[in-house]
């Protein structure tokens, strides 16, 4: 805060430049409320009083400023006492809050015996509140004791807590770390066999590639032998067609020649007939022909 000047009026306790007097511009610092206001006699904060919005208390419980001064009356307040402290000293003319600097006047003496008096009721009254001050703090120090005790206590037992706790997990830790390595070697060995497997089923692939080539090899000869087997199955039909042709055209002439020798023996031909005589086939003779083959074969 800026140092005030000489020429403007100060509070004779709080030496700072807020007037105790009601002035058009003075409102609460928090809420601009322009009535039922309070001075901090600590630092000059201006805050609305406990039945208005209450900033004035606020105050008080946010910095322990503990003295207020209401503005435009003339009482100072306790926070700390909840109650009334003193009345400031008002000038025998206009009523204002005075400040005795020293001035030289003609009732010098009386007035120093004023001042002296009003000082040393001040110091005491500043003493008295001074003390209720300290004990006030006191039991604070106190209580924040006490608090920083039960956190404490608290601390360590979480401490303790989490420690055992540390502990339990840093055995789970090695729990599961062992359990990895475990589990590491295993798939270390299920790789190696992996690896094998797959070794082995491309050797398999690669052989039943090689069967299937054979068998569509073996597919296509068998096709190609099928074809030649039927062209030869087909050609020896017809050589066999021919043969029998020729068997019975043997089969003919011999039985021909044995009928001829029997004729020229029993004498119903002679050899000048037969040189002479022409021989014709009958279209009867072959079915007679087949059915004396057909008889052989049957016997």
């Amino acid at each position: 805060m800026t140092q005030p000047s000489k020429n403007i009026f100060r509070c004779p306790i709080c030496r700072y430049t807020q007037t105790p007097e009601i002035v058009p511009d003075q409102k609460c610092f928090d809420c601009g409320r322009t009535s039922d206001l309070w001075m901090c006699l600590i630092c000059g904060n201006i805050g609305c009083g406990r039945y208005a919005a209450a900033h004035a208390y606020k105050h008080y419980e946010n910095t322990s400023h503990i003295f207020t001064l209401q503005i435009g009356g003339k009482l100072v307040w306790d926070y700390a006492g909840d109650n009334y402290v003193h009345r400031l000293i008002e000038s025998s003319t206009d009523g204002k809050p005075v400040e005795y600097d020293g001035v030289n006047s003609d009732s010098f003496e009386k007035e120093k015996e004023k001042i002296s008096a009003v000082q040393l009721e001040y110091t005491c009254l500043l003493t008295s509140q001074l003390e209720n001050q300290r004990l006030f703090y006191e039991e604070k120090l106190r209580e924040s004791d006490e608090r920083f005790n039960e956190y404490s206590r608290e601390a360590q037992q979480k401490i303790n807590s989490l420690e055992s706790e540390l502990k339990s997990t840093r055995k789970e830790l090695t729990s599961i770390s062992a359990e990895l390595l475990t589990l590491s070697n295993a798939k270390k060995q299920i790789d190696k066999k992996h690896l094998l497997s797959q070794t082995k089923c491309q050797t398999l692939q690669n052989e039943l590639d090689e069967e299937k080539q054979m068998c569509k090899l073996l597919r296509d000869d068998k096709e190609i032998l099928s074809r030649q087997l039927e062209e030869t199955d087909q050609k020896r039909k017809m050589e066999v067609g021919a043969l029998e042709e020729q068997i019975h055209d043997l089969l003919l002439h011999f039985e021909t020649e044995a009928k001829i020798k029997e004729q020229i023996e029993n004498g119903a031909i002679s050899k000048e007939e037969l040189e002479q005589s022409n021989v014709e086939l009958k279209e009867d003779i072959t079915p007679k022909v087949l059915s004396k083959k057909n008889r052989r074969r049957k016997k």
